[in-house]
């Protein structure tokens, strides 16, 4: 049976909240078994006039399967009144549950994001520890032994994607965008989640075959490769930028880039010739490992 009159109140004035996206798509659809319900009695009323017609009778039946037919066509257009409201209230639920839910992940980022910037500047200090006790020890005159008690430290600090320099630009820009609150857009579907459709009254259509292809042909993903195994063309090449500049904050060295990939703290890929602004400890690392050329001559 449809909603009752209090039900459908409760669900459309603050009611659908509580019910959730589930719960009311749940009413949704029992609503649209009761109609389809409704429908297929409704379909059977010519038959029942035509066999009243044969009894004796027939206008007392007649009277009455259209007392019937009225109320299920009545009951048919509250089912539809219902299942309309409670679809508008759809959008409005799914929203608050998203924006709902917005909020209690960027927390858990915020939260998980504070961890990792203690724990690496933890890991920082504890790795510097490290090498001044192996210094000391090797002042000592415990070279040999430091070389047998224990392995090679990991590269950390200046010269690493880890370093006090890129958690203190982390810290910045995480400040800086908590400091304006950002509130969840519409939901993008993935692709796997959209639906395929087809017309059930058409055949497929294959894609077309670029001209002079013949059998055994084999076509390859991606613009400028050949459809062919034998004389095949190479892959289109991607063009080269040209060098640039990255500048940094006032007492930065600048550092010519020698080696392809080298990631700046703020995470440009360089290229041969990039010119890069860095730190002064942080220059001489990316200059000592090979990765960079000093732009001037440095005292």
């Amino acid at each position: 049976m449809f909603l009752k009159a209090s039900k459908f109140r409760a669900l459309m004035n603050g009611g659908a909240e509580k019910a959730g996206i589930v719960g009311l798509k749940d009413e949704i659809i029992a609503l649209e078994k009761l109609r389809a319900d409704l429908l297929c009695e409704a379909d059977g009323f010519p038959a029942q006039r035509q066999a009243a017609h044969d009894s004796d009778d027939f206008q007392a039946k007649l009277e009455e399967i259209a007392s019937r037919e009225e109320k299920v066509y009545a009951q048919i257009a509250h089912v539809d009144h219902q299942m309309a409201g409670l679809r508008a209230r759809l959008p409005v639920i799914a929203d608050k549950e998203r924006q709902a839910r917005w909020k209690e992940l960027r927390g858990q980022i915020e939260d998980a994001d504070s961890v990792f910037v203690k724990l690496a500047r933890d890991t920082l200090a504890a790795f510097e520890q490290s090498i001044s006790l192996r210094s000391t020890s090797r002042a000592a005159g415990f070279e040999r032994e430091i070389g047998q008690a224990f392995p090679m430290l990991p590269i950390l600090g200046q010269g690493c994607a880890v370093n006090a320099y890129v958690l203190d630009l982390f810290e910045a820009e995480a400040a800086r965008l908590r400091a304006a609150p950002v509130t969840a857009g519409a939901a993008v579907p993935s692709r796997a989640s959209q639906p395929v459709t087809r017309d059930h009254h058409s055949a497929a259509v294959p894609s077309p075959q670029p001209a002079g292809m013949g059998r055994g042909a084999v076509l390859l993903d991606g613009p400028g490769r050949s459809a062919s195994r034998h004389g095949a063309e190479r892959p289109a090449a991607v063009p080269r930028r040209a060098p640039q500049t990255f500048a940094g904050k006032e007492g930065d060295v600048a550092v010519i880039i020698v080696r392809d990939g080298y990631e700046t703290p703020h995470g440009e890929q360089c290229i041969v010739n990039d010119r890069v602004f860095l730190p002064p400890q942080l220059a001489r690392s990316v200059v000592e490992n090979g990765a960079g050329e000093f732009a001037e001559k440095q005292p």
